[in-house]
């Protein structure tokens, strides 16, 4: 079984509240408890660390499976096996393992997934749920300190309101995905919604379709769909102007069958950052504390990849939202 590297982007928006402060928090605390998946029970704990490294933040994903029993085979004879049934101690727990690091400055990661292991949307999902308690959490620390000010008034609601909404905030979590997957990953969603794209260079054609041209140096789009549920027909035709068009970035906003939006951002990469072969990977975690998950070697794999030279074109560049 192969274990992949994959691109993603982080979008942090706040008018108070930064990623770095909230990847501080996160690191203060040992684990993050994530919401449990009711069809299958299994659980998911998140581990953060922001300073074992200058520049980026590294990250652990692990998911706690809800089983009791797994089967192992017992061989007899050539070809044949029979089932050998083994409980699981009360103490005991099967556990997938997904690493990620991301950049300090530019909010751009890796992250290391596996056939059946957490996906990077469910990780993607999950940072936007923590983003949203940390928001609330330090918007209530801030109404307890405008209370602690004024003990005899009772602050009205449009106050606490008031004081709370500084500490809104909006993570974005995007997949990185080349052209060439574009319609295949397209077709995995439920629905299309917008196309925002940025043209690398003004050619004629481009110039002659833009007002005041002359005075335009860069272009950026925003189409959005009067049918998102025509992911068939949109997926063709988006996939079909990216690789015909010179972009110098793209980002698509697709909704899952159960409505959660994730933005995909279009980029000159590889299908995988790098591949390895699960068994060595998991190797690198033996006796690996889940405290110090930033000890282990897989980490160093992580960085050196992101680190490679052959990538500066995707990691040394800046591709914030900016919308």
């Amino acid at each position: 079984m192969d274990a992949r590297f994959l691109g993603f982007s982080i979008d942090f928006k706040s008018e108070k509240l930064t990623l770095d402060s909230m990847m501080n928090m996160f690191s203060s605390q040992l684990a993050h408890q994530a919401q449990h998946e009711q069809e299958t029970g299994n659980s998911r704990v998140l581990y953060f660390n922001k300073d074992h490294h200058s520049d980026f933040y590294i990250g652990m994903v692990v998911t706690i499976r809800n089983q009791k029993k797994f089967c192992r085979g017992v061989k007899v004879e050539s070809g044949d096996f029979t089932f050998d049934v083994l409980n699981l101690s009360r103490a005991d727990k099967i556990l997938e393992f997904n690493y990620f690091i991301i950049n300090k400055e530019s909010g751009l990661g890796l992250y290391q997934h596996y056939h059946h292991s957490c996906a990077a949307r469910i990780f993607g999902k999950m940072l936007k749920q923590l983003s949203a308690q940390y928001s609330k959490s330090c918007g209530d620390a801030a109404i307890i300190a405008e209370e602690a000010k004024y003990p005899s008034q009772e602050l009205s609601k449009h106050k606490k309101s008031l004081i709370r909404k500084p500490y809104g905030c909006d993570l974005n979590f995007s997949i990185l995905v080349r052209k060439e997957k574009l319609k295949d990953i397209l077709l995995e969603f439920s629905k299309i919604k917008s196309f925002e794209f940025e043209y690398a260079t003004l050619t004629p054609e481009v110039k002659a379709a833009t007002p005041l041209s002359s005075f335009v140096i860069k272009k950026k789009e925003v189409l959005r769909f009067h049918n998102p549920n025509d992911v068939l027909g949109l997926a063709a035709a988006i996939s079909g102007f990216a690789s015909m068009t010179s972009l110098r970035s793209g980002r698509i906003k697709v909704e899952n069958e159960v409505g959660d939006e994730f933005p995909l951002h279009i980029f000159n990469m590889p299908d995988y950052f790098a591949i390895y072969d699960f068994d060595e990977l998991a190797d690198k975690l033996k006796d690996v504390k889940a405290s110090e998950f930033y000890k282990s070697k897989l980490v160093d794999d992580l960085l050196e990849t992101y680190l490679d030279e052959q990538y500066n074109h995707i990691f040394q560049v800046m591709i914030h939202n900016e919308d």
